[in-house]
């Protein structure tokens, strides 16, 4: 059986970046081959427009840390899905 897929959203990589020993434990397991992580492109920009933001301080950590993190695609049939569940622009 091979790494378990986490799905990372744009708090997730926001709350790496700006610290914390939980978020740490992921990427150790991680690079241990643990956990795969993944995330979107746009998750990724989400969390450097709010670190840029709300904790400019902590922009410089996440490039470091998306180095350690697989980028996928919605299909666009989740996103049609999601859409009806959540608001509009949270649906990717």
């Amino acid at each position: 059986m091979g790494p378990v897929k986490v799905f990372l959203d744009a708090n997730i990589l926001f709350s790496a970046a700006a610290g914390g020993p939980s978020f740490k434990l992921l990427w150790e397991l991680s690079s241990k081959g643990h956990l795969r992580l993944v995330t979107t492109q746009r998750c990724a920009d989400e969390a450097a427009l709010n670190l840029q933001v709300k904790k400019p301080e902590a922009l410089g950590r996440l490039p470091a840390l998306l180095a350690a993190v697989e980028r996928t695609a919605v299909p666009e049939a989740l996103l049609s899905w999601a859409g009806d569940y959540v608001v509009g622009k949270d649906a990717h």
